[in-house]
């Protein structure tokens, strides 16, 4: 086989002797190899291959499947120079041995049959007329005449359309003679195809080289046939194949209003199948082809037949008798969607009252049909979207996690749809924020972590271009920025509203500035301004919020404030390229804070006292929507003291300060972290003020007496008194590190480390009395304290010659410390603490010590 001699020296012979050969490796080489060959020999020999092709099938009954299939394979390319004889002589021998009752099997005939439909493509009216020969009454024609004929017309519809006359009035002719079961359903397989070839030709007949025929004349030749059918088969075995064929009959004979009332009437027939123990996808098919002329022609349905028919698709999607097949319910649902082409208003109604039905499966198979609906994007229903939007939205109360995610299936594919005017739209876009806000207490529930996901993917999905979609979510969607529930929708909301506020700018100025006292509760420009930079504070939570939110800060600069636009331009830019330059891994968090705490107050500096007394409110009252303890909170905490200490409004900053050292629980840990850095944070520019608050808070809370020898003695360190002074003692060292470097000098002694002895002191007292201190949490305090002020110290530009008073006190309690710790725990904290402030101090405090 691999000596073979090349194609361009092949002759009459060699080409003879190289196909036989070719058929001669069948049974051990790949049939469609050897196809492909002598395709590709036929190419430049055509009439010679066919020649021992057909030598072959008369001879070699075993292998005549293959030899049909080699042969159909060579009559796909251009056969229209071969030879009429050959031709002829290709279909004899398909029709004679496609109708061999005796010798040939039905794969055989089914390969013959497969042969003439190909060679149809050049020699259609050859092969018709060889079928016509053996459609003459009164002999019945062989099964695969019909067969052939069915297929000729799902291959070559616009062919067949000059024969439908002479084919279905010899078909005619016959039927009373049909009472084979096999030849009955071979009947229905040609009137079904043929119908089809019909439908497919009104469709498109100007693309047929002969002239229209009026759709009412060739509806005529059916009409005999289909009133034959209805009135003698509809109880015969075959039923399946007798409604295959109905479907598009009926789907014809709609155009013949003369004959419309008694199709209505086989339509409740067809809807009794679905009763009946039969493939109801046969029905649903009959069904929908009937429909699909309804709705394209406005034919419209009877209205009590419209109700038949909406029930019975209805009850069959949502049935649980029965598992419903994948292309069944494609299928109820082209039926539904049709239905909506021809009376959209009787349909939602329809899909209203189900809706209102408190039944979890007809309440999601409604959802799921108007979602198709709105899907199609038909003509018809286009105009309808307010009154399909109402119908959903009765199911809003539904607490059904099934009817829920139905609900959002719905949201996702109207708001993907390609335009949203006048529909409601926002409604459907609340609706999702609350979904996402109920299900984020219940994640622990598998469905509710589902149903959120859903709703950030529609979000995420939410196309600013679609037609309307500006108008439905600017400024609205502002709403969800602030509210800490909606976290987890973050990204794809700033994503949305910078595009729309990218669109209001090239818009204009005026439509891009909001208007805060407009009818839509709009966050205020502090609360916007606060929020962004704590949700940054976290670049690389929430997939990556952080970079969002800084671009969105910088889309809104007019509506944060007017002063900020150039500065922003530059600071954001910058900000974002240090997010992009790391990982969550590699990111330095400290420095991060401390470029978004310069960032606040580079800006704050600019604007009005008014504005930063406002935006230090707004910073404190978002507190309360983040958990203690957080990153998110602790931010906040240092962003509001950034905020007193560049508000000039001294009046507001002493009252702030007032309220957190008054108000804060010190029996928290993460409460009195807050005041702590609330305090530091603002020293750096009212140093004095802050001085004198800790000094005035101090003084007063050690006024108050507590009554009673147990509670004075439980009041001892771990009370809320001493957690109070610990609270105090960290503030006075933190403030040391914030306060500016030229002015700490003249007040870490007397101002900042007097008074944290005074409150060390204080502590170590029970009853009046100065006893050993052996908390350890109190030592621990102290020693931090003199790390953070000699760190303070040795940053200052005098250091060298400031002559420090405390220094050998300090260092005498740091001795101390160690000296009664014990001796099996060298590793404790205290011990390992206490050493630092020596370094700290520098060499000479040593040989002072």
């Amino acid at each position: 086989m691999n000596n073979l001699v090349s194609e361009q020296e092949v002759t009459e012979r060699g080409v003879y002797n190289e196909v036989l050969s070719l058929l001669a490796h069948m049974a051990d080489q790949d049939k469609d190899r050897i196809a492909l060959r002598i395709a590709s020999i036929a190419k430049t020999k055509l009439a010679s291959v066919v020649r021992v092709l057909l030598e072959k099938l008369q001879q070699d009954e075993q292998n005549r499947v293959a030899i049909y299939y080699i042969l159909e394979e060579v009559l796909q390319q251009d056969t229209g120079d071969l030879e009429i004889r050959l031709v002829k002589k290709i279909i004899s021998l398909a029709s004679d041995q496609m109708r061999d009752t005796q010798e040939a099997t039905n794969e055989v005939k089914v390969a013959a049959s497969n042969t003439l439909v190909t060679l149809a493509s050049c020699y259609f009216d050859h092969v018709m007329y060889e079928l016509h020969c053996h459609l003459k009454p009164p002999k019945l024609p062989d099964e695969f005449i019909l067969v052939t004929l069915g297929n000729l017309s799902s291959a070559h519809a616009l062919k067949c359309i000059p024969f439908v006359r002479v084919t279905l009035n010899a078909m005619f002719s016959m039927l009373e003679l049909v009472k084979d079961g096999r030849l009955r359903q071979a009947f229905c397989g040609v009137l079904e195809q043929w119908s089809r070839a019909v439908r497919l030709f009104l469709a498109n007949w100007e693309k047929c080289s002969f002239p229209r025929v009026h759709k009412l004349r060739l509806c005529n030749h059916f009409l005999p046939i289909y009133s034959h059918v209805t009135s003698n088969w509809l109880t015969c075995e075959e039923l399946e194949a007798i409604i295959k064929a109905l479907g598009p009959m009926m789907s014809l004979l709609l155009h013949k209003e003369e004959y419309q009332d008694h199709l209505f009437e086989q339509i409740s027939w067809l809807l009794e199948q679905y009763k009946e123990d039969t493939d109801v996808f046969h029905v649903t098919k009959s069904l929908s082809q009937f429909l699909e002329v309804s709705g394209e022609y406005k034919i419209p349905l009877p209205n009590r037949k419209f109700q038949a028919i909406c029930s019975a698709l209805h009850n069959q999607i949502c049935s649980q008798a029965k598992p419903l097949s994948m292309e069944n319910h494609t299928e109820l649902v082209h039926c539904i969607v049709q239905l909506a082409r021809s009376s959209p208003d009787d349909l939602i109604a329809f899909l209203h009252s189900q809706l209102e039905l408190e039944n979890e499966a007809v309440r999601v198979a409604s959802l799921k049909l108007l979602r198709a609906i709105v899907g199609a994007d038909l003509p018809e229903t286009r105009l309808k979207k307010c009154l399909i939007v109402k119908a959903v939205k009765s199911t809003f109360s539904d607490q059904n996690a099934t009817v829920r995610k139905a609900v959002l299936h719905f949201i996702q594919r109207l708001l993907s749809s390609e335009s949203v005017e006048n529909c409601a739209a926002w409604d459907m876009v609340a609706h999702v924020f609350r979904e996402f806000s109920v299900s984020t207490s219940k994640l622990a529930i598998q469905e509710e972590s589902t149903i959120q996901t859903l709703c950030t993917d529609i979000l995420q999905c939410l196309d600013t271009s679609v037609t309307g979609m500006t108008q439905v979510l600017w400024p609205r969607l502002l709403e969800y920025v602030v509210p800490a529930q909606y976290t987890g929708t973050l990204k794809p909301l700033c994503r949305c509203l910078r595009e729309l506020a990218e669109k209001k700018q090239e818009e204009g100025e005026e439509t891009a500035c909001l208007d805060y006292g407009g009818p839509v509760k709009l966050p205020t420009p502090q609360g916007l301004l606060a929020r962004l930079l704590v949700v940054a504070s976290s670049p690389y939570a929430g997939e990556g919020h952080g970079c969002a939110a800084l671009q969105l800060l910088q889309a809104l600069h007019q509506n944060i404030h007017a002063a900020v636009g150039e500065m922003w331009v530059v600071k954001i830019p910058s900000l974002l390229q240090y997010i992009e330059g790391n990982t969550e891994n590699s990111l330095d968090h400290a420095r991060w804070e401390h470029m978004l705490l310069q960032f606040l107050r580079t800006f704050l500096v600019m604007i009005d006292s008014a504005w930063n007394s406002q935006i230090s409110l707004e910073l404190n009252q978002q507190m309360a929507s983040y958990t203690s303890p957080s990153h998110e909170k602790s931010f906040l905490y240092k962003a509001l003291g950034t905020s007193l200490a560049v508000c000039q409004d001294l009046v507001h900053v002493k009252s702030q300060r007032h309220k957190f050292l008054t108000a804060t629980d010190y029996m928290e840990a993460p409460e009195r972290q807050g005041v702590i850095s609330i305090l530091a944070f603002s020293a750096e520019s009212h140093l004095d003020l802050t001085l004198n608050a800790l000094q005035e808070f101090g003084a007063a809370m050690s006024k108050v007496k507590i009554s009673g020898f147990i509670s004075r003695l439980k009041d001892y360190h771990h009370g809320r008194r001493g957690k109070t002074r610990s609270t105090l003692m960290l503030t006075y060292s933190s403030v040391a590190i914030h306060a500016p470097k030229d002015q700490l000098l003249s007040r870490v002694e007397a101002d900042i480390t007097g008074n944290i002895l005074l409150h060390y002191r204080a502590s170590c007292q029970v009853l009046g009395i100065t006893v050993e201190n052996k908390d350890m949490n109190l030592k621990l305090t102290l020693i931090h304290n003199v790390m953070e002020i000699s760190c303070a110290i040795l940053e200052t530009r005098d250091s060298q010659e400031f002559e420090f008073s405390y220094k050998l006190e300090l260092l005498g309690y740091m001795l101390d410390f160690i000296k009664k710790e014990p001796l099996d725990s060298l590793a404790s904290p205290v011990r390992y603490q206490s050493s630092d402030p020596f370094l700290l101090f520098g060499g000479g405090t040593e040989s002072n010590a």
